[in-house]
């Protein structure tokens, strides 16, 4: 079930990046019975009772609410998708294939704090960069069931929600100055 919250986030969050508008979970309660070869997948057990990934839907709908614009970045060991919420960042990170893998990332021009949560968006840890500029993550590997084949679902994500002191749009809009020029409007006024 640790798979199913990961693929919630992933699909999401690689759903945004493509561009969707929209992106739904199927199936999201199942049916009553139990049927031969029948495999049990919804977010609601047959009794209504809810499965984990159900807290990573609830992450979902409180972590990438709002997206404006986004960016994906595919490397040989993971996965980077980058929301742009205005006045929040979120980026979600996960490793691709079985093995762990170590990431430096450089916090987003202009953010204030970060806060680091996990699949079931509970918040792990409020991140602080470290000497080089940097946050370093430890991202686990994927739980591959053939992992002589690239893995279906990949690790378990982390979301990197950082608090922008000022929105992308505002840092465009503010006016360059030298240090001791003065600014001018452009009626002369």
């Amino acid at each position: 079930m640790e798979q199913q919250g990961a693929f919630v986030i992933q699909a999401f969050a690689l759903a945004l990046a493509a561009g969707a508008e929209r992106a739904a979970v199927y199936k999201f309660a199942e049916v009553s019975g139990s049927l031969p070869g029948f495999d049990y997948y919804g977010l609601y057990r047959t009794d209504m009772t809810a499965r984990p990934a159900v807290e990573s839907l609830r992450a979902v709908t409180t972590h990438f609410a709002g997206v404006r614009a986004t960016s994906f970045v595919a490397r040989p060991t993971h996965y980077i998708v980058r929301l742009d919420r205005g006045t929040l960042v979120t980026r979600v990170l996960w490793a691709r294939g079985t093995l762990p893998a170590s990431v430096r990332l450089l916090p987003t021009a202009g953010a204030g704090a970060a806060v680091l949560y996990d699949q079931f968006g509970v918040r792990r840890t409020r991140l602080l960069a470290d000497r080089d500029g940097t946050y370093k993550l430890a991202l686990p590997g994927a739980d591959c069931s053939r992992p002589r084949t690239d893995c279906v679902v990949g690790g378990a994500p982390f979301l990197l929600v950082e608090e922008m002191r000022q929105t992308p749009a505002a840092q465009r809009l503010l006016p360059l100055a030298l240090p001791g020029a003065a600014l001018v409007p452009a009626n002369g006024q």
